[in-house]
């Protein structure tokens, strides 16, 4: 059984993390998503934070990077997502969608929930790896057919460095003009711009998917992209949690020292008290706080 559970690997659960290594309280933090930073990360890397005790200001990633270098990383579960948590009297269990865990206290850090990608909204569309949300290497797609869907900078960006060793390479948006700098892809003739279009269906051949066939966002007409990978870059949306604890629209409901039932407790932004304010320095402080209630450090 560990001492504490920490519920998310955002800022403010990578900061528990850290505190709990200082304390030596064996401890275990479990994070919905394939990576840590959480909304950060997800929606704003480059933003500037400047609310930080003893830091005048610091780019969002260099802060995650910052925390995370000050965690155990064997005691970080990625990909582990809360669905029910049971408080007993002197104990506590998390179920996730793998396993269950105990603890004598579980601290909720989620802040305004794990953040999934936006997906095409197509019929078995998740039933086929070969359509990809998020990319963390491009070496698998060498010599491959690939179609892109998206019109910000990051869908841009993925279309530049994948031309680089597809063999073919769409790049599919609603709207005649993209969200992100055009610049970046305009004098790269390998891809081939489809605007303005979207996603109709996919082409399904003997249960393997095929392809994509794509509308035109004005008219009735269509084409068939016949490629072995399709990458979505729609962006993310909050996922709120889904785990049975007091809850409003603003957040989880605690009382004055945090707790939300018998021995949980909740930090940052996943706090729905009115006229909470919600800001990574309020957050930190929160943390503190239940670590003082609870271990008197």
């Amino acid at each position: 059984m560990y001492k504490v559970i920490v519920i998310g690997a955002g800022p403010i659960g990578l900061y528990l993390a850290g505190r709990l290594k200082e304390m030596g309280l064996s401890h275990l933090v479990l994070e919905a998503g394939e990576t840590v930073g959480g909304q950060l990360m997800a929606l704003y890397p480059e933003k500037e934070i400047v609310d930080l005790p003893g830091i005048e200001s610091i780019l969002a990633k260099d802060y995650i990077t910052l925390l995370a270098n000050k965690i155990d990383c064997k005691a970080l579960k990625l990909s582990e997502e809360v669905v029910n948590i049971k408080s007993f009297d002197n104990h506590v269990e998390v179920v996730t969608n793998n396993e269950t865990f105990q603890s004598e206290y579980v601290i909720i850090a989620t802040g305004l929930g794990f953040y999934k990608p936006k997906t095409m909204g197509l019929p078995s569309e998740n039933e086929f790896t070969n359509i990809i949300y998020k990319l963390t290497s491009f070496a698998f797609l060498k010599d491959k057919k690939v179609a892109i869907f998206g019109g910000g900078d990051s869908a841009l960006d993925w279309a530049k460095e994948i031309s680089k060793v597809t063999t073919e390479i769409f790049l599919v948006h609603r709207r005649r003009e993209f969200r992100g700098n055009f610049d970046t892809i305009k004098n790269i003739k390998e891809i081939q711009i489809k605007t303005p279009y979207v996603p109709y269906s996919l082409i399904i051949e003997n249960n393997q998917l095929n392809g994509v066939k794509i509308k035109h966002a004005e008219e009735d007409s269509f084409i068939d992209l016949r490629v072995d990978y399709i990458l979505v870059n729609f962006g993310n949306i909050p996922s709120p949690v889904v785990f049975d604890v007091p809850k409003q629209n603003t957040g989880i409901i605690c009382d004055e020292y945090r707790c939300v039932i018998n021995r949980v407790y909740v930090a940052g932004d996943a706090i729905g008290v009115p006229g909470k304010i919600k800001r990574i320095g309020n957050g930190l402080k929160d943390a503190d706080s239940i670590l003082n209630t609870l271990f008197k450090f």
